[in-house]
């Protein structure tokens, strides 16, 4: 279903950069994640954080987690404007949350930002929107 998963974060000078990889940590446990420091608008000093997965059991314990996480309805009701013409997934996950370790989708700027490519033959938006609707669709 989905083809891989990426995780990119900011720590800014405030936090605390071991807090931020822990939480990272938290949603790919086996990824190892790059770090590059950078320089924001004001010269104040930035750590930008990614991983990214490709394993298909790393990728399907993460997204399980999401589906156990998250309310349905929530995914289900923005999956429209979240995924891109590219067929990609896009979600932000709150950051002291994941440092909790829970998982919570929201809307503010201090997260984790989760990109996933959808699967979908042929390579189309409508496709990749069916195929994840029916991923978070609730069984039972």
């Amino acid at each position: 279903m989905f083809l891989n998963v990426k995780l990119r974060a900011f720590c800014h000078a405030t936090e605390d950069l071991s807090k931020v990889r822990t939480a990272i940590e938290f949603l790919l446990p086996d990824s190892a994640i790059l770090e590059k420091k950078v320089t924001g608008h004001h010269g104040n000093p930035i750590v930008f954080l990614e991983t990214r997965t490709s394993r298909k059991s790393e990728i399907r314990d993460f997204w399980n987690r999401m589906k156990d996480s998250i309310p349905h309805d929530d995914l289900l009701n923005e999956l429209d404007s979240r995924i891109d013409g590219e067929c990609v997934l896009h979600a932000r996950l709150d950051k002291q949350k994941a440092y909790q370790g829970k998982m919570q989708m929201v809307k503010h700027e201090d997260v984790i930002s989760v990109s996933s490519k959808i699967e979908s033959y042929p390579k189309n938006r409508e496709v990749a929107l069916k195929n994840a609707e029916g991923y978070f669709e609730p069984t039972g």
